[in-house]
């Protein structure tokens, strides 16, 4: 078996001789909250989605990559998808971004959703639902991230500001929830959701972006096989 993990956007050409693929798609993390009151702390981001498919070759050359980019505050995950001759095998949804702490003294939710699209693919799994933290000052932090779903099953979900980890190979973890007056971090590649920010002053603290999403893709390779991708320029 040969496998490929692709993390920027571009074409998969078919290997000489290979008649089937499995391909596996996982979404970017969502965006932690940010703290716009004094004190208050933003929610961390949901984790990326796993989709995966099995693709028989007809009669196209090549197969098209999205990679779902990382996303900044205060946005959702990016999908990432295959799609073969016009028709979309594999997607998998983006995590949804944590709810900022807009008012005084308090706590953006966690995002327990997931982004825009339909998932496509035989096998599912969501990404880890964000943290949401705590706005005093000293005690905790923000809402952390959640982390990403594999193959093998959802991701994990955080509880407060503890980060939830990836399920498997090519899931990301989370991000920490952070401490007083400070900028949320960003969820970990590929696809852990990013950490609200905590405000304990009157400066406002925007919070982490989302992990990057990739695409892997595995194949039974003849002895003239290569990796067969080209990104987009």
């Amino acid at each position: 078996m040969a496998t490929t993990l692709i993390t920027v956007t571009g074409t998969w050409n078919w290997p000489p001789d290979t008649t089937s693929a499995t391909v596996g798609c996982t979404g970017s993390g969502g965006s932690g909250g940010s703290a716009t009151g004094n004190p208050a702390t933003g929610g961390g981001g949901r984790g990326g989605s796993f989709s995966s498919a099995t693709v028989t070759k007809g009669t196209e050359s090549l197969l098209d990559i999205a990679v779902g980019a990382a996303p900044v505050n205060p946005f959702a995950g990016n999908p990432s998808s295959v799609t073969q001759d016009g028709t979309v095998r594999c997607r998998a949804r983006g995590g949804n971004a944590g709810a900022a702490g807009s008012t005084n003294s308090s706590n953006g939710a966690g995002a327990t959703t997931e982004g825009g699209n339909t998932a496509v693919g035989d096998v599912q799994f969501v990404g880890g639902n964000g943290g949401t933290g705590n706005y005093t000052s000293g005690v905790g932090g923000s809402g952390a991230g959640g982390g990403a779903a594999s193959a093998i099953g959802n991701g994990n979900a955080a509880s407060g500001n503890t980060a939830g980890s990836g399920s498997g190979d090519d899931a990301g973890n989370g991000a920490a929830g952070v401490g007083n007056s400070t900028a949320g971090a960003n969820g970990n590649n590929y696809g852990g959701g990013g950490s609200g920010g905590k405000a304990n002053s009157t400066t406002d603290r925007v919070g982490g972006n989302g992990g990057a999403g990739c695409v892997r893709i595995t194949w039974t390779a003849s002895a003239a096989a290569n990796s067969g991708f080209f990104p987009f320029m």
